[in-house]
Parts: structure tokens; C-alpha cells; sequence
């Protein structure tokens, strides 16, 4: 679906200092009919063949039926590595070639961890660039470190033979905390999203959670991607953190 991106003649403002788009490649790509409503769906992965840091992507695709549909992928992918798998719905006539990318947002974090925003017109065969700000290096007063799986087990059902992961998620802070969503990616290339909606008030403990396990049972195959969680405050207003693990990097809004 790139190779006609990466093929064209050097783009315009194109900067070999940022992420080009030739640099990404997508793997292990599917177009697959649906048993719910015979819609097909593109499934695949996305690889960062660059020297630098990705912390998003976002594609607008064109279908040869005139529709549109758009693959986005928030993972934070370091030089070399593969994200989770990325799905949309795709072209009724059930062939790849049917989707045509018509424009490509890129975020790149640079080695002082300031964030650009590159912009890539698929059909001008053009560059534009967006500078942002530097990622906070701000603590939240609420630390992730101080959320804490209590007895984390891998459960196999007796009847279907699936394999769950189950724990219980303990507020160690001073302070209350809601909203909380572990994403890890499993050795598939899927995520598994491990949520609790309570309200954890300090030192309390969450009532039994569940989640997808990796097929091995093995809890280390569990690798956590981010952590997402509100905390609020003795006055009743709230904060909204997310952590990205490999970045060590909190968000606070």
C-alpha cells in the first residue's frame, strides 16, 4: 500500500533529518471477509525501519469503491521494532491494491524528546513539518509504580481451554485513583487491555480483573506498552495521566 509512496521521484521538502515514509513497512498484511457483516478487514503491522523514534501513525486510505477508511497506530516504536496489529475495514472487491494511501501523519520524538509532526500528501508527493513542544519530564502525584498487581495469575478455562489473566490492582498512593487501563502487547501482535473502572481509594484494592493472556501462559509475555489512569483530587477535580513504558515518559492533562 506504500510501495507506490516510497517508489515516486524525491519528495517535495522532503528531509532526510525526519522520518521518511519510505521507512515504514508494513507486515504480515491480511484483507479478510468478516462473519458479522461480510465487510472485509486489513489487518496488519507496522514496522520503523528508521533510525528515529515513532509515537504515532495515522493513514487516510482511499478504497477503490469510493470510500475511505483510516489505520492509526499510537504505539511508541523504537528504531527497528514492530508495532501491535492495526485494523480498518477495506475495499469490497477483497484485493489490497483496491486501498490507496492519500495522506500520512508521522510523530516522531527526536533525542531530546521534542515532538514533530510530519505531514506526507500522497498525491503532491509532499513534505510539511510541524514542530512541538519537548515531552514533560513532569511526575504525576500518582506514580504507576505505586499501582501493584495483587496475585497475578494466568487462569485456563475448563471448558473452552482459553487462557486469562487475572489479578487484583491495589491503590498503594495517598491519593484516589479511577480509570485505570494497562495495554500490553502479547508475542501475537495483539493488545490486551487490562481495565478497572473503580474508584481506588488509598490503599484499597480493586475487586478481581480480567484480560487476554498470551498463548504461552507465561506472564512474561505479557509487555506492557502504557498505563492510563485518572487521579482524583481532595478538592473532587481530576487529573488524566498516561505513562509510556519505553519512553519512562508521563502525560498529565
Amino acid at each position: 500500500m506504500l510501495g507506490a509512496c516510497s517508489s515516486q521521484s524525491k519528495a517535495e521538502g522532503a528531509n532526510d533529518s525526519y522520518i521518511l515514509v519510505k521507512e515504514l513497512e508494513f507486515l504480515n498484511q491480511s484483507l479478510t471477509k468478516s462473519d458479522v457483516n461480510d465487510m472485509y478487514v486489513y489487518r496488519a503491522q507496522i514496522k520503523n525501519n528508521s533510525n528515529k523514534t515513532i509515537k504515532g501513525i495515522n493513514i487516510d486510505i482511499e478504497l477503490s469503491d469510493g470510500n475511505y477508511t483510516t489505520i492509526s497506530t499510537y504505539d511508541t516504536l523504537l528504531p527497528g521494532e514492530i508495532s501491535s496489529y492495526v485494523e480498518c475495514f477495506g475495499p469490497s472487491s477483497g484485493d489490497i491494491k483496491d486501498m490507496k494511501a492519500t495522506k500520512i501523519l508521522i510523530t516522531m520524538i527526536d533525542e531530546s524528546n521534542k515532538e514533530t509532526v510530519i505531514k506526507y500528501d500522497v498525491e503532491a508527493n509532499r513534505y510539511e513539518y510541524e514542530e512541538g513542544n519537548e515531552l514533560s519530564s513532569e511526575k504525576p502525584k500518582v506514580l504507576v509504580s505505586e499501582l501493584e498487581f495483587v496475585e497475578p495469575t494466568i487462569v485456563i478455562s475448563e471448558e473452552t481451554s482459553a487462557q486469562t489473566f487475572q489479578a487484583i490492582l491495589k491503590n498503594n498512593s495517598l491519593y484516589k485513583v479511577t480509570g485505570v487501563v494497562y495495554t500490553f502487547e502479547l508475542p501475537n501482535g495483539m493488545n490486551s487491555y487490562f481495565m478497572s473502572q473503580d474508584v481506588l481509594e488509598p490503599t484499597k484494592s480493586s475487586a478481581l480483573i480480567s484480560s487476554t493472556a498470551p498463548e504461552s501462559g507465561e506472564l512474561s509475555d505479557l509487555v506492557l506498552k502504557e498505563v492510563q489512569y485518572t487521579i482524583i483530587n481532595d478538592n473532587g477535580t481530576t487529573v488524566n495521566v498516561t505513562y509510556d513504558k519505553k519512553l519512562d515518559i508521563y502525560s498529565i492533562k
